[in-house]
């Protein structure tokens, strides 16, 4: 019934409809046991959600922004109507001010914190941050054998835990469920989540899954907006926006939720809240922009000294003046995803070339 709501609540132009499947006579059922013979089948899209955040700054910067990337909030005050923002950059002693007409506070797991530091209190609609941080841990194995279509395994508690195709010779799974209330910042991948997340797939696949196969784990922490559901598989991942402008401050918009799916509608309705403010704003045009490098058809004939798996000298470059890469670390795992096909040895090496030229 859900892929049937799928199928016909919106038009599709570049995608098949979903349909059912006997795994005994298709591929897809390769990888799973023998006792699941049924299924079904649709289309998705998937994103690099590092890359998507680099673009987007690019864009931005394209635009005439100032981006300050390795730079802290600590706290802003009011001063002759204006926001008056103290930035910590890096490890510098001294801190940095910036004055604003308005704050749009999209802090993620750390909104609540930009709130108490302002002079505001909460938010103007009397609603509390009511901010839930959820960890979500993800582990990458090498390809399962058979699993190149992505799998989505429902559990036994509810949930359920995705299979992907992952940089192609690897798969990818995860998501895991788990309230945190201490400093995301001290946040990291536990043994549970871990070991919850081999068994949903030792549960469903033929080929067995150890924790010595793991070649590289990460997790994120989910900034969602409570709506007092009864799990935390069942909170909302629709945002909420709450403006804050009463006794004479400046606004503060402040962001709680979200996701990647919908994050220019997001964008497109926090900035027709903040139009009044700012007269010059202009139309909404992101709904059909390109991202930068969505219209590229041309490639660099010399890319310099080969660094490591289809990382060249002229791309560290890149890297640095047009995507704010400050160590080795930004290259081989969030500009790209290099560091993952290297062995330790080589990835050491990598680094140190890479930090030579940044």
């Amino acid at each position: 019934m859900g892929l049937f709501l799928y199928d016909n609540l919106s038009t599709r132009s570049m995608i098949a409809g979903s349909r059912a499947l006997v795994f005994a006579t298709d591929q897809s059922g390769k990888p799973l046991r023998e006792k699941f013979r049924h299924g079904f089948a649709y289309w998705d899209c998937w994103v690099d959600d590092s890359r998507l955040v680099i673009l987007n700054a690019r864009a931005t910067s394209d635009k005439g922004a100032d981006i300050l990337t390795q730079t802290r909030f600590e706290s802003t005050q009011v001063q002759d109507g204006l926001w008056r923002l103290n930035l910590k950059p890096g490890q510098a002693d001294a801190s940095q001010q910036v004055t604003a007409r308005a704050i749009v506070n999209a802090a993620g797991p750390w909104a609540d914190k930009v709130l108490k530091a302002s002079d505001t209190g909460q938010p103007s609609d009397g609603d509390n941050t009511r901010l839930l941080l959820i960890k979500g841990s993800h582990l990458v194995i090498p390809r399962i054998e058979g699993a190149h279509d992505a799998y989505i395994l429902q559990q036994d508690d509810g949930r359920v835990v995705f299979v992907i195709p992952y940089e192609d010779n690897y798969s990818m799974t995860g998501t895991t469920d788990v309230p945190i209330e201490d400093d995301p910042e001290k946040a990291a991948a536990s043994e549970d989540g871990i070991h919850y997340l081999l068994a949903a797939v030792n549960r469903y696949m033929t080929t067995e899954i150890r924790e010595t196969y793991i070649v590289w784990k990460f997790f994120g922490v989910r900034p969602l907006y409570d709506d007092d559901a009864e799990s935390t598989s069942k909170v909302t991942r629709d945002y909420h926006l709450a403006l804050k402008i009463e006794n004479d401050f400046p606004p503060i918009l402040s962001i709680f939720g979200g996701k990647i799916k919908t994050y220019r509608c997001l964008a497109e309705e926090a900035l027709e809240k903040m139009s009044p403010f700012i007269p010059a704003m202009g139309l909404s045009w992101t709904r059909k922009g390109f991202l930068p490098g969505g219209t590229m058809k041309a490639f660099l004939d010399d890319l310099g000294q080969f660094i490591a798996e289809e990382l060249y000298e002229r791309e560290i470059d890149y890297f640095k003046r047009q995507e704010w890469a400050l160590k080795a670390e930004d290259v081989l795992w969030r500009r790209t995803k290099a560091g993952l096909h290297l062995a330790p040895a080589d990835r050491e090496k990598a680094a140190a070339m890479i930090e030579a030229l940044l």
